[in-house]
């Protein structure tokens, strides 16, 4: 007899109208809890930083594809890396070039179609961002082509990878919770901070 009164009643379902109502419950606890969320200084500090870090970011992304201000320099020294050899022009291609200049920076610059190499006290233009004067892009003189330096690379696909995830977990969940907003804060900082100061 006593292990039958230690049964669980069963469970009776909820009528249609029961669960409508279950449902607008639920949701206007949640829109509360959201408005709650929104008026914390959490959400608008961080809020505000992903904003200011994503355009950060992107103009980052701009710099290398776009736009940049271009400054000449001259070239104390080069050293370089052969890749593979031309058929067409029976010559070895220069892939790499590490340039030191006149204001005694090293410029690691990846090249392709450069069968001639750049001589000593040559003008080099150097495309730099308008902002953190970090030079994104060279051009060669007597040369056609603009190439990215080493860094350009890899910033490029760590802006556009921070980017893509940022705009994703905004899609999700549209920052209403805490996580996804310091997720984003963190890609985006640590994104805009390699380009700074790497």
């Amino acid at each position: 007899m006593a292990a039958e009164s230690n049964k669980r009643k069963p469970r009776i379902p909820l009528s249609q109208e029961e669960l409508f109502y279950y449902i607008q419950y639920k949701k206007l606890k949640q829109e509360e809890k959201l408005q709650a969320f929104k008026k914390t200084a959490l959400y608008k500090i961080f809020n505000t930083l992903n904003v200011g870090l994503a355009a950060l970011v992107t103009y980052i992304s701009l710099s290398i594809l776009l736009v940049c201000c271009w400054e000449e320099n001259t070239i104390l020294t080069v050293a370089y890396s052969f890749g593979k050899t031309n058929l067409d022009k029976m010559q070895r291609e220069i892939i790499e070039l590490q340039i030191l200049t006149t204001d005694n920076k090293l410029y690691l610059i990846n090249t392709y179609d450069l069968f001639e190499l750049p001589k000593e006290q040559e003008t080099i233009l150097l495309g730099k961002d308008y902002i953190f004067k970090k030079a994104v892009k060279a051009k060669l003189q007597n040369n056609i082509h603009t190439y990215w330096t080493i860094n350009s690379y890899a910033t490029l696909t760590i802006s556009a990878f921070a980017l893509f995830i940022s705009f994703f977990v905004y899609k999700l969940n549209r920052h209403l919770t805490a996580n996804g907003l310091l997720t984003v804060f963190g890609l985006l900082f640590l994104s805009a901070v390699y380009f700074i100061f790497i």
